[in-house]
């Protein structure tokens, strides 16, 4: 299925992560340099396959791409969008971010107007510049030079992953204002709950509707904004059913088989019942702590 692509790449993006923050364990004092070397070295392959390739600087949405999707028949496809190597800046920019949030997760940091600007203009600014930016290369009389297309391949999805990540990294310091708490909201809760099972089918869905069509459509705004709307509502009842049916159950079926953690362990062991000797040790620690 097309919309599984990331799977692979992101398997191979998870060992690739444990082999890098292995090495940034063992020369910690050297992290900056092995972060910015990796991010580097992702954005030259990008631009480098781009730019030898000569490749369109987008892969346009039209009928006939359309068409190949369907059976991943494009070549630009493999080599600049779904491909480890090709999403390694991104996935390094996450890794970079959690870093960061795990250094300074014990230290107070002092949260300005300067800063929820800034988190603004670099977290939902720059990605919706990154998507509109992509509206003027749709236009007839158009045309890119091979420079620019290695240029926005190599920086156009990754600065919209860095824009993501800023994004998280600002929800944990606690801003966001009413963005936050929408993520926080019980009812995106339910909603993210069915968001997988719901990717799953959708193409599904678009492609039955395509295929049940007989007669060529007028097409206006109107039409597309019903079509739209009604895809995603027969997607997410589609979806709901595919996570009862079949990811919760396998979800609970996978904790039953997996072995218990080393954590689960410990924390089953907090839960036993003491000794006369231990109770008798945790009410003297108590009254030593009451005194104090």
């Amino acid at each position: 299925m097309a919309q599984t692509w990331y799977i692979a790449s992101d398997t191979q993006l998870y060992v690739f992560s444990l082999m890098l923050l292995a090495i940034v364990w063992k020369y910690e004092k050297k992290a900056k340099i092995i972060f910015g070397s990796t991010v580097v070295i992702g954005l030259a392959t990008l631009a480098s396959i781009a730019f030898c390739k000569n490749y369109d600087i987008i892969i346009r949405q039209y009928p006939e791409n359309l068409y190949n999707m369907n059976g991943i028949k494009l070549e630009i496809w493999h080599d600049l969008y779904s491909s480890g190597y090709s999403n390694i800046t991104g996935y390094t920019i996450g890794l970079i971010f959690g870093y960061i949030f795990y250094k300074n997760r014990k230290k107070s940091i002092e949260i300005t107007k300067i800063h929820v600007i800034l988190w603004w203009f670099l977290s939902f600014g720059m990605c919706n510049f990154i998507i509109l930016i992509a509206a003027t290369m749709y236009r007839p009389n158009y045309q890119n030079s091979t420079l620019e297309s290695a240029l926005y391949w190599a920086l156009g999805k990754n600065i919209f992953a860095l824009g993501i990540a800023i994004g998280i990294y600002g929800f944990a310091l606690k801003i966001g204002w009413f963005a936050r708490w929408l993520c926080e909201w019980k009812a995106v809760r339910v909603i993210g709950r069915l968001t997988y099972s719901t990717y799953i089918v959708h193409s599904t869905v678009i492609r039955i509707r395509g295929g049940l069509i007989r007669s060529p459509l007028y097409v206006n705004d109107y039409l597309l904004i019903s079509t739209v709307l009604g895809d995603i509502a027969l997607s997410y009842l589609v979806g709901t059913l595919m996570c009862l049916l079949f990811e919760m159950p396998v979800s609970a079926l996978q904790k039953l088989l997996i072995p218990t953690t080393e954590h689960n362990r410990l924390t089953n062991s907090l839960k036993k019942p003491l000794n006369s000797k231990e109770v008798h040790l945790e009410n003297e620690n108590q009254n030593v702590g009451t005194n104090v």
